[in-house]
């Protein structure tokens, strides 16, 4: 998540805050015992959505999919 973490904040978008905070909620529901997958995508939808240019991290978005699936 360091990485995704680092491309949000290196971003030139203007939806950064957006992702950031979106982001937040992801990690936060990451450290539930039992992590809702469904919450999970949407999130990460969110994600995609403000911030496109996330889908250029293929290898980082291959490990962060298997999460919610």
């Amino acid at each position: 998540m360091a990485q995704v973490t680092g491309f949000i904040q290196k971003s030139k978008e203007p939806t950064v805050p957006a992702a950031a905070a979106l982001l937040d909620g992801f990690n936060q529901e990451l450290t539930k015992r039992t992590p809702d997958k469904s919450r999970l995508r949407s999130i990460w939808d969110g994600i995609e959505k403000v911030l496109p240019s996330i889908s250029t991290m293929k290898g980082v978005v291959d490990k962060i999919v298997p999460l919610f699936t």
